[in-house]
């Protein structure tokens, strides 16, 4: 009898993955609260469960997986808070994976900026605001006009992320609601001037690109500039701190002559190095479930840190 896998989430992005799974020879069930979900025709089975209805998820591994070992794998190629019901389960089913705390720690950046600070990664001059009156205070009290960013406290969505002065403060529609994306307030961060790299670590390997124009970089003086600055020694020490050496692991961080900040780490697909391997006819989808299925792979374009 085949082996399950439990697949969290079936939107059109999710499709090329599934594919890759249906051709392991696996059973597929999928979970996802849009019945209309691209994903449900190619999967054995299907329930219309979200990936964040945490309490509805783990009531069905109970009732039909528990006591059994009919469950390989839990997957997601979904956003990184599916990676929340990922762990959930894989939890109920004793299955070896990322521990909760530290998916939620990688979604809020009130905790990841703590631990970057801990691990003695530079971040940029950070304050937190919770509300207009905070932050129209701060500006007010402050010195210099210089820019500042905004940023919403959890996720990675890019819609509440404001770039702030002195001058167009007032000019700003800020939202203030509360959402999965903001659940304190919002983080001021002081703009750092540099070159914008997204830096994906996997194995002690790399593989990077300018944020400016989604190009690889192999420009020899900016990766031995990175080497100088002893940057990927320390993304990967944060990388071990929250266990994601089992995942390509992506950081945005800001570079330039005389020093360098970290500003954000994720684990969910790689967007710029599914691009680069589909353009190079790299089937990107087969090598990313065989990492999240805990095989060995080889990773084009990375090289050795």
């Amino acid at each position: 009898m085949s082996e399950w896998i439990i697949c969290l989430g079936g939107s059109i992005n999710q499709v090329p993955y599934i594919k890759e799974i249906r051709k392991m020879n696996y059973k597929i069930l999928l979970l996802d609260k849009n019945k209309d979900a691209p994903g449900i025709k190619l999967s054995s089975e299907y329930k219309c469960i979200g990936y964040d209805e945490i309490s509805k998820l783990e009531d069905l591994i109970r009732e039909r997986f528990i006591y059994s070992n009919k469950v390989k794998h839990i997957f997601s190629a979904a956003s990184q808070f599916s990676h929340i019901g990922v762990s959930t389960l894989s939890e109920l089913l004793d299955f070896k994976f990322i521990s909760k705390k530290y998916i939620l720690g990688c979604l809020d950046k009130k905790i990841f900026y703590k631990v970057f600070e801990k691990l003695l990664a530079p971040i940029p001059k950070t304050e937190l605001i919770c509300n207009y009156e905070e932050l129209k205070n701060f500006f007010l009290k402050s010195k210099g006009n210089y820019n500042w960013y905004l940023k919403s406290d959890c996720g990675k969505s890019p819609n509440y992320i404001y770039r702030l002065n002195k001058e167009n403060l007032h000019e700003k529609k800020i939202f203030w609601g509360k959402d999965r994306y903001l659940s304190e307030g919002y983080l001021l961060q002081k703009e750092f001037l540099g070159q914008h790299i997204r830096v994906n670590i996997f194995k002690n390997s790399f593989c990077m690109f300018d944020h400016s124009n989604n190009k690889m970089i192999d420009d020899l003086e900016i990766i031995n500039r990175i080497r100088e600055f002893q940057i990927f020694q320390k993304l990967v020490e944060i990388q071990s701190y929250f266990n994601f050496e089992k995942f390509i692991c992506k950081f945005d961080i800001i570079v330039n002559k005389s020093g360098w900040v970290v500003i954000d780490i994720g684990i969910d697909p790689p967007s710029r190095i599914k691009s680069l391997y589909l353009k190079n006819k790299i089937n990107f989808f087969k090598l990313f479930v065989q990492i999240t299925f805990g095989e060995e792979v080889y990773l084009p374009f990375f090289q050795e840190i």
